[in-house]
């Protein structure tokens, strides 16, 4: 017999251990499923408040340990979620919702590699050709990558961009440690240009603008 068995050959095993001992727990179970929801919510919560620890988003300390707790009781609750769901439906978490969970992660992947064509933006000076359509979907594309970074006439923010003469043409900055948008930029003919909200008169092509952007996102994720 074969003892070395590889890393995913042991995940396979544990993955079916541990589904065939949840699914043994579900039968012992008396709550409806529409708790187990309410329970997985509540996990969920916890979860995110231990690796918003581990982030620096809070001034609780971080424990590792905890945090492994927590996941491991989220990912339980939604695993029997999922098994009670397959009984009653038919769809079964092995043979139906991995695959189709390998099928998504090809579509994230294809995500991914757009939004990394659209932001490549260092060593690069694009020239400005684009229609102004196109321009607007490349910004579109800056939104996905750095959220609470910038926006297309303040949309997307936690901050709602409220000015007087607002369009949506504005791409609007926001920058950690102010309270409102940091400034805010309009697309012309041959390139962005501040509308105001500073004394800078710089223009930026797109290639500058979107590099701009990035490095304001990297510091504002510090």
């Amino acid at each position: 017999m074969n003892h070395n068995l590889d890393r995913n050959t042991i995940l396979g095993l544990q993955l079916h251990v541990i589904l065939d001992d949840i699914e043994r727990l579900n039968k012992l179970e008396t709550k409806p499923i529409e708790a187990k929801f309410m329970k997985f919510d509540e996990e969920f919560g916890e979860m995110t408040a231990e690796a918003l620890k581990y982030l620096g988003h809070t001034y609780k300390p971080y424990d590792k340990e905890h945090l492994k707790e927590e996941l491991a009781d989220a990912l339980q609750c939604l695993l029997s979620i999922y098994i009670e769901l397959g009984e009653k439906t038919g769809i079964d978490i092995v043979n139906d919702i991995l695959p189709e969970i390998l099928h998504k992660n090809k579509k994230w992947e294809a995500k991914i590699k757009e939004y990394q064509n659209n932001i490549n933006v260092y060593d690069q000076d694009i020239e400005i050709t684009q229609l102004p359509i196109d321009i607007k979907h490349s910004i579109e594309n800056l939104i996905h990558a750095c959220p609470n970074t910038v926006s297309w006439g303040g949309e997307n923010c936690t901050i709602k961009f409220v000015s007087q003469g607002s369009t949506k043409n504005d791409v609007v900055i926001f920058q950690k440690g102010l309270k409102g948008p940091a400034d805010f930029f309009i697309w012309t003919e041959k390139g962005f240009k501040h509308g105001g909200y500073t004394g800078n008169k710089d223009k930026y092509n797109l290639g500058q603008f979107k590099r701009k952007v990035v490095d304001i996102h990297i510091n504002n994720t510090k």
